[in-house]
């Protein structure tokens, strides 16, 4: 009888190790696919063969979003209808002055419509750079300080002038982003040949005449008619130029 009870006991020791053994071994791994995506590919679908669980995920932005959840949108995934924020809340149209949303501010839509909405814009809203948005603040020009950057009265008319007080936002510089300041000249016959025959003071007066005024302090005080800079900046260019 006691032997049997060990064999019992020895049986039911060796049983409960193999379940610990058994019970503790880590799941079987399953070999993963690889797919091949051809180089430029860049359709999505193709791309969610790949990465199946992102892939779903982007997918789930397309779908309608119900009207109301916001004061702020009202839904244009679910009524297909595109609203434009500037005539909904006219006021967006002088704090944005300057920027793209000042010329086109529609209701925005899910991450899937990212691209298509980049793409599918009046080409005059793109331009990076100018007055932070955060601590912009519309100021009003002296006719001095007009002259100086060879503005009429006439000119400042239809121009809201601004300054940015500067904040976080903008790290306390009054500037968010960047935009350039350029002017061109054409190469033309008169500027070639003062080149060639070695004629720096005929080079100069051809390319003035060329240029027509088309300088870069023009250039930025027409950047400051739009309200992409600030007065500030314009003439710190000027003063270097005459400089």
């Amino acid at each position: 009888m006691k032997r049997a009870s060990v064999l019992f006991t020895m049986f039911a020791v060796v049983a409960a190790v193999a379940l610990v053994v058994v019970g503790c071994q880590p799941p079987k791994s399953e070999l993963v696919k690889r797919v091949e995506i051809p180089d430029n590919e860049i359709d999505p679908a193709v791309w969610g063969k790949a990465y199946p669980t992102e892939y779903e995920m982007w997918k789930k932005t397309e779908e309608p979003t119900p009207a109301g959840k916001s004061p702020y949108k009202k839904g244009f995934d679910a009524d297909k209808v595109t609203y434009d924020k500037l005539s909904e809340y006219p006021f967006l149209a002088l704090l944005f002055n300057g920027w793209g949303f000042g010329i086109e501010y529609n209701e925005p839509r899910g991450h899937a419509y990212m691209v298509i909405d980049q793409l599918e814009i009046d080409p005059s809203r793109i331009g990076a750079g100018g007055v932070c948005l955060s601590c912009k603040t519309p100021i009003t020009l002296a006719s001095e300080v007009l002259r100086e950057l060879q503005l009429s009265d006439d000119d400042a008319k239809e121009a809201t002038f601004s300054e940015g007080k500067g904040c976080v936002d903008c790290n306390h510089t009054g500037y968010s982003g960047r935009t350039g300041v350029y002017e061109f000249i054409e190469m033309t016959q008169a500027l070639v040949e003062a080149i060639n025959h070695g004629r720096p003071a005929q080079f100069v007066a051809a390319g003035r005449r060329q240029m027509a005024g088309h300088t870069l302090a023009r250039d930025a005080a027409a950047l400051v008619l739009a309200g992409r800079t600030t007065v500030n900046e314009a003439m710190r260019i000027s003063h270097q130029l005459a400089e």
